[in-house]
């Protein structure tokens, strides 16, 4: 389709643009006038296609979105409302990133996803110290027994563990030690996360994680059982500062 001279266009607001030739049709979409969901045919093929799936036009309406994302700030407490009630469209966080770019991130290195793991780790492990401590005092206040402090710490560490991984993923897009290193978890079809899927993959991490390095060595995917078993990989970042994409 890139190779017709001409082309028509119907915008997301019903305006009808054309017949535009190539060049045209990108400067159009430079100032915002075509959209990634802006139906766009050939003058000599009547089949509409979506801009975005456009050959010439899609990195263009992929890098505007995404560098749209990236300057709109939103509470994260709308965050986790939108996510709350399923209203995923409405959720502009870096997350929404990964969807929009996904395909063109690198597998992240075994030795920076070892590492990442490694600070969640230490931060999960003060998280229990503290929460062990807690109750601790509590058993000596006498409000907890000797028959329930030790199901009650195992219970309170468990939603600690799970509130981290999952906010942070779900939420924020990447853990502590992940952004620390410059990594981060996608879908493979480039698709939004949710706390479900967040929830499955830190329980086959926990089961499968220790064997991460084997499973990247010798999977032809080079992907963890956890990512496989979830349909995510571990890429590396590609965002510099706050606004810019490399």
């Amino acid at each position: 389709m890139a190779n017709e001279r001409s082309y028509l266009v119907k915008t997301e607001i019903g305006e009808e643009l054309g017949p535009v030739d190539q060049e045209a049709l990108v400067r159009l979409t430079e100032n915002g006038r075509i959209t990634p969901d802006a139906l766009v045919r050939s003058v000599l093929v009547p089949r509409w296609e979506k801009a975005v799936n456009i050959p010439f036009l899609k990195p263009l309406l992929l890098e505007k979105q995404a560098q749209r994302i990236l300057e709109k700030k939103v509470p994260w407490w709308v965050r986790i409302k939108n996510r709350a009630t399923l209203r995923a469209e409405d959720s502009v966080a870096m997350s929404s990133l990964v969807k929009v770019r996904a395909e063109s991130f690198d597998r992240a290195p075994i030795f920076s996803r070892i590492f990442a793991a490694l600070i969640d780790l230490f931060i999960v492990l003060i998280g229990c110290l503290f929460l062990t401590g807690c109750c601790y005092i509590l058993l000596k206040m006498e409000v907890l027994t000797t028959d329930n402090a030790a199901y009650i710490l195992l219970l309170l560490c468990w939603f600690w563990i799970n509130f981290y991984y999952i906010f942070t993923i779900s939420v924020k897009t990447q853990t502590i030690g992940q952004k620390f290193w410059g990594i981060f978890l996608v879908r493979t079809n480039s698709m939004k996360f949710f706390a479900g899927r967040t929830f499955f993959y830190l329980l086959f991490m926990l089961f499968f994680g220790f064997f991460t390095p084997l499973h990247i060595k010798f999977t032809p995917s080079s992907r963890s059982l956890q990512e496989i078993l979830t349909g995510t990989k571990m890429v590396k970042t590609k965002l510099t500062d706050n606004s810019r994409i490399r």
